[in-house]
């Protein structure tokens, strides 16, 4: 019963520790505008000393463009936590400068500038030139500065888009990017304030060549000095329109590509969104990049009815890496995966949001949900959990508002503190129905529980004590204590926690308060960081037979807790650290010491465990740790034994630990170890804590893949003279096996004869069992290509039907594989390829550095002679597999090495060279045969041969042969029915 509820205790407690999702989205702050316009294109918040706001790109605002060219507005808006929603008529608006088109389509903050930028700016001279500038501003939004780019002087009204993108070089330099420049190869501009000099950088030199749609500057990010990330979706190559991210260096004006990273898919947009941050935590800047049109196949999968997912989206990580700039080996990461999301198309790195030292990500897939949009949010970690990377949090636009549309188009690239709870919050656009939404970060606080006792072991006598009441049954005090730590906790925090007494037993001898044996408290307020305590008594009501049957066992006290959900103001609720410990068990025993005239009864408890379990190469060598202790009453004579296998040698050693009590140990015999406690008598709460080192021999044990260890204590009971034996702890320390499979021959070749009706080839796979363990019920499953796209290449297998016996035909997914235009692979793992399985019985048990062996012959069809018509070459693979039969008895760790055989077939190669016949030639040969055929019948009845007892000879042994025969096939009938 204990250990049933303990199992349950923990799965509890598992399921309220998961990781933390603590962006909250009870509590959204969404601003309104008009679809029309695009408010919502692109945001930013602006932290100014106390002041909060957020800008919002709405780049579609026709408002002034009849009288001074312009198109966009920026909406500069306050956020107030306590106003949910908020109208964009109650905002400031900046107007641009003139001949701005779509102005605010992107915005950029660097510290104490704002960036705002106008990709289609037609150019202050020449207003065909349509090439693109932004506008810098201070943090209270007056204009500081201005940039306009003039484009080359053979783009003349090129739509070269400077200000598409945009990253800072330092406090007063920026980096443009002009994905449209040189015919729309693309390229960069540098521009200073308070100079109005701009420096190019094409990826089309000079705009020369019209090699055009490359897009560089499609996407921009500062990768350390002088160093940039930068993004070129239109990218083709030989293999298609793949897209590139590149990382460059610019110095004394001169621009150097250090990194290039081609596109994974065709028309996936790789690098249309770029983020760079240190998400792994080694302290090197890691870069992300979007693939938001990449597909899907899922050709094969039965649930879905497209065979193509469509612009579903992944994102690649490259890690930092000192000698190469970044790896070139990549983790892709994708979202639900769902069709037509386009995951990837925003992306941010937030900040530690969850305060576990990483950076975190966000990444918008604005079309998911029927275009209403999804932002994932991922926590960053250490590399192994990267190589498996999954969201911690998906927030919907369902979620937070039905009306929202393209949610997640934009990610604000900075995120600041708006509600003065010491966690930054970030902006998410959502142009497609006229909205922005802050989005705020929930503290991650630590609430530990415990609980604590007055007085342990509780005396069974509680007169005098507060808790008594007029039966002077036993009865203690204790105290739940919850101690709270973490940042941005400005006011209280509710908590729920139940409290449960005495519930390792079946029926409580407790009650808590005078009620019940469990208590629930709900929303209990904790005032801040710090320890809050709530003081509890508890009564026993039946100190009856039953009470002191179980007077030795400790009465267990648990509490768990979890937040209530309520706050006492606008603030985000809190989330509790996945790290955090959310329970807390403790013990509390009954006072039972023994005057002189009482009877005493020692508590000797303890635990058997194995460690520093290794392999020498010869040896499993491993370490018994013992620990007992007295619970109970003193013990006299206290012994602990240790009864093992004999295939476990003692080393004749053992290591007392610092807190043991002295111990002696010596061997009774092979199976019998004694430590004798030196402590005499042996107290309650004194512990003996040693360790004793074994070696397994390898030829000992059988197959059943662990040895057993039991120990058991010798006492007197103090005042007694009988000896009592205690059994209080087991283990099985489980023994190894590798056993490997290789087939024979590994790898061969053979030439097919277009007019041979079939083609014999013989396999051994030999079983091999390097120990250190025998090992028994080992099954070997040979998988035997059948079938590839309804063609049979197997007439048949043969094999030992004593040993083995035939499986049925796994039908695998369709369209097999070629290596190349020239070959074929004919391998169970393929698509389109069915396979034979045959289970086969290996030698029983397997003993160390013993072999076994399984004999095939495949009988392959001619129709292979008309595959090798088309590719020349097959690889036609037979593979073995390794595992335990349902009957085993092996308990051990069984490691098994899977291998194959490759028979590489190839047409063989006639040809014909026409020759005259002399027939002369001919004829002299037939008659000078026949005349030897004749001299050859002469000399044998010469001998006597034909005489009639020869003749007879003949005759009785055609006959035995064909009784013999007949024998043969009956017995064969017979096994065959048998079977």
């Amino acid at each position: 019963m204990k250990l049933s509820w303990t199992i349950l205790f923990l799965i509890i407690n598992c399921f309220k520790t998961l990781r933390a999702y603590n962006v909250d989205i009870k509590k959204p702050l969404i601003f309104f505008g008009s679809p029309v316009e695009q408010f919502g294109y692109a945001t930013e918040i602006l932290k100014s000393g106390d002041t909060e706001r957020i800008l919002i790109g709405a780049p579609a605002n026709t408002k002034f463009k009849a009288a001074e060219n312009t198109t966009g507005t920026l909406y500069n808006c306050p956020i107030q936590p306590s106003n949910l929603q908020t109208n964009g008529t109650s905002c400031d608006v900046i107007k641009p400068n003139s001949n701005a088109d779509r102005f605010a389509a992107t915005l950029y903050k660097n510290s104490d500038i704002i960036v705002i930028c106008s990709p289609l700016r037609h150019h202050l001279h020449d207003y065909d030139a349509i090439t693109g500038g932004c506008e810098f501003y201070f943090l209270n939004m007056t204009k500081r500065d201005i940039a306009y780019i003039r484009g080359r002087a053979n783009e003349t009204r090129a739509k070269g888009m400077y200000g598409f993108s945009v990253t800072a070089h330092n406090q007063s330099t920026f980096v443009l990017g002009g994905p449209n420049a040189c015919q729309s190869d693309g390229g960069i501009a540098i521009a200073t304030l308070g100079t109005r000099g701009v420096t190019h950088f094409d990826e089309n030199k000079d705009c020369q060549n019209w090699n055009t749609g490359k897009y560089f500057g499609f996407a921009l990010e500062s990768f350390g000095s002088n160093r940039y990330v930068v993004g070129k979706p239109g990218f083709a190559n030989e293999h298609g329109l793949i897209g590139m991210m590149e990382v460059i260096g610019i110095a004394e004006g001169k621009m150097e590509r250090i990194k290039q990273i081609n596109g994974k898919q065709i028309g996936g947009g790789f690098a249309r969104s770029l983020s760079v941050a240190d998400i792994n935590g080694d302290g090197m800047l890691d870069i992300i990049v979007g693939a938001p049109f990449e597909y899907i196949n899922m050709t094969g999968h039965s649930s879905v009815k497209a065979d193509i997912l469509v612009d579903v989206g992944r994102i690649y990580i490259f890690l930092g890496d000192n000698t190469n700039i970044i790896t070139d080996k990549y983790i892709a990461i994708s979202g639900d995966e769902v069709g037509l999301s386009r995951f990837g198309t925003s992306l941010s790195a937030i900040g530690d949001i969850d305060d576990d030292s990483f950076q975190d990500l966000a990444v918008g897939a604005p079309f998911e949900d029927e275009m209403r949009g999804a932002v994932y949010i991922f926590n960053g970690c250490h590399r192994p959990c990267l190589e498996k990377w999954k969201y911690s949090q998906k927030i919907t636009a369902r979620l937070l508002n039905t009306n929202l549309k393209g949610f997640g188009s934009y990610v604000s690239k900075t995120q600041e503190d708006i509600d003065a709870n010491e966690w930054k919050d970030f902006a998410v656009g959502a142009y497609r129905s006229g909205n922005a939404v802050v989005l705020r970060t929930r503290p991650v606080i630590s609430i530990e529980p415990k609980i604590l006792f007055n007085e342990n072991p509780v005396p069974l006598n509680s007169s005098g004590l507060p808790c008594a009441r007029q039966l002077d049954y036993p009865c203690l005090e204790f105290e739940v204590c919850f101690n709270m730590t973490g940042r941005g906790i400005h006011t209280g925090i509710y908590i729920n926690f139940d409290l449960r007494g005495d519930n390792s037993m079946t029926n409580s001898r407790i009650l808590i308060n005078g009620n019940e044996s469990s208590f629930r408290v709900e929303d209990y307020l904790l005032n801040g960081t710090g320890t809050t305590c709530k003081n509890f008594t508890g009564q026993v009501e039946d100190v009856g037979p039953i009470f002191f049957i179980f007077l030795n066992e400790p009465m267990v006290f648990s509490v768990n807790l979890s937040l209530s959900g309520t706050t006492q103001d606008t603030a985000v609720l809190p989330i509790l650290s996945h790290t955090a410990p959310v329970s807390h068990i403790n013990n509390v025993t009954f006072k039972t010491f023994c005057s002189r005239d009482e009877h005493c009864q020692p508590h000797l408890s303890g635990n058997l465990s194995i460690s520093d379990d290794k392999f020498d190469g010869q040896y499993e060598i491993f370490t018994a740790d013992i620990s007992v202790r007295n619970f109970g009453d003193p013990s006299t004579a206290t012994k602990i034994v240790i009864h093992k296998e004999n295939s476990a040698e003692w080393q004749k050693g053992f290591v007392t630990h610092s807190n043991s009590e002295k111990v002696e140990c010596t061997e009774s015999n092979e199976t019998v170890i004694i430590c004798k406690v030196v402590t005499d008598p042996f107290y309650p709460h004194q512990l003996v804590d040693i360790s004793l080192d074994f070696k397994l021999d390898p030829k000992k044990g059988g197959a059943k893949g662990y040895v057993e260890f039991k120990m058991t204590t010798l006492y007197i009971a103090s005042g007694q003279s009988d000896t009592e034996e205690v059994t209080i702890s087991s283990v099985r320390k489980k023994r190894s096996s590798v056993v490997s499979v290789g087939g024979k021959p590994y790898e061969d070749q053979k030439e097919v004869d277009p007019k041979a009706a079939a083609l014999i080839h013989s396999i051994v796979f030999g079983v091999h069992n390097r120990g250190p363990s025998a090992v028994d019920g080992l099954i070997l499953q040979i998988s035997v290509p059948w079938r590839i796209d309804t063609v049979n290449v197997l007439n048949n297998v043969n094999f030992d039907e004593k040993i083995c016996k035939d499986g049925a035909v796994v039908t695998g997914p369709n369209d097999a594989q070629k290596l190349n235009q020239n070959e074929l692979a004919i391998n169970c793992s393929e698509k389109g390829v069915d396979c034979r399985l045959l289970e086969c019985k290996v030698k029983q048990p397997l003993n160390i550095e013993e072999l076994d062996s399984v004999n095939i012959e495949l009988n392959i069809s001619s129709n292979v002679v008309g595959l090798l018509e088309r590719y020349k070459m097959l690889k036609y693979v037979v593979t073995a597999k390794l595992n335990l039969s349902e009957e085993s008895g092996f308990e051990g760790r069984f490691i098994n090495e899977d291998g194959e055989a490759l028979l590489t077939m190839v047409p063989r190669e006639f040809t014909f060279e026409p020759k005259k016949i002399d027939l002369g030639i001919v004829i002299g040969g037939s008659v000078g045969g026949l005349a030897f055929l004749i001299i050859v019948g002469i000399v044998l009845w010469k001998l006597g041969f034909f005489k009639r007892n020869k003749r007879q000879q003949v005759d009785e042994y055609k006959r035995r042969t064909a009784i013999m025969k007949r024998q043969s096939r009956m017995s064969k009938m017979s096994a065959v029915s048998k079977k």
